[in-house]
């Protein structure tokens, strides 16, 4: 990416947008961490590092103590319709 320099504001909030131009070139997406370090040159956003190996076993880790309930297409009708009170 050839280097851009972009202008923005901070809102009354303390918020900044962070420009689409970089949001694709870094891949930022919705929801992400960004880091503020203070440096000697000034302020540096950088992207938080994810571990996705320590995402996952998290996330494994938590799926075991949920109960799964399957049912059959006919139960899902059945409660689905119940449940919106119409009478089949």
């Amino acid at each position: 990416m050839k280097r851009v320099t972009i202008e923005m504001k901070v809102s009354a909030k303390g918020k900044v947008v962070i420009s689409s131009v970089f949001r694709r070139e870094y891949i930022i997406l919705p929801e992400e961490d960004i880091l503020f370090k203070d440096t000697s040159e000034g302020l540096l956003l950088q992207k938080q590092k994810k571990n996705y190996a320590e995402i996952y076993k998290q996330l494994s880790e938590r799926a075991k103590t949920i109960k799964k309930k399957r049912y059959t297409y006919e139960e899902q009708i059945e409660e689905r319709t119940r449940r919106a009170g119409i009478k089949l």
